[in-house]
């Protein structure tokens, strides 16, 4: 078994990190869209036209998923490293109430 060992600013990175991917994942939407409209002009006058708004609004549901999803993670991340500071600081504390 391997011991696994961070620090609180590794957490707290990997939270920026959690969100710069989440940024990076909402700037696709307006791309999507674009060629969504791209694709519904060209299909323009047949049956399949119709699903290019559907294929949008899935895209859609699942960039937020994705983003939701990494904004939990960056919360927990910022959590995990707060409670380390103030475990940190607990024991800090005890120790030097016994000298």
């Amino acid at each position: 078994m391997t011991d696994i060992s961070v620090i609180p600013q590794e957490l707290r990175d990997w939270a920026k990190d959690c969100g710069a991917v989440a940024t990076r994942i909402e700037q696709q939407l307006k791309p999507a869209e674009s060629a969504c409209e791209d694709m519904r002009n060209a299909l323009d006058g047949w049956a399949i036209a119709d699903g290019v708004s559907d294929l949008r609004d899935r895209w859609e549901e699942l960039n937020e998923l994705l983003r939701d999803e990494l904004d939990e993670a960056a919360d927990s991340f910022e959590k995990s490293a707060d409670q380390y500071d103030d475990d940190e600081n607990r024991i800090i504390e005890w120790f030097r109430h016994l000298f």
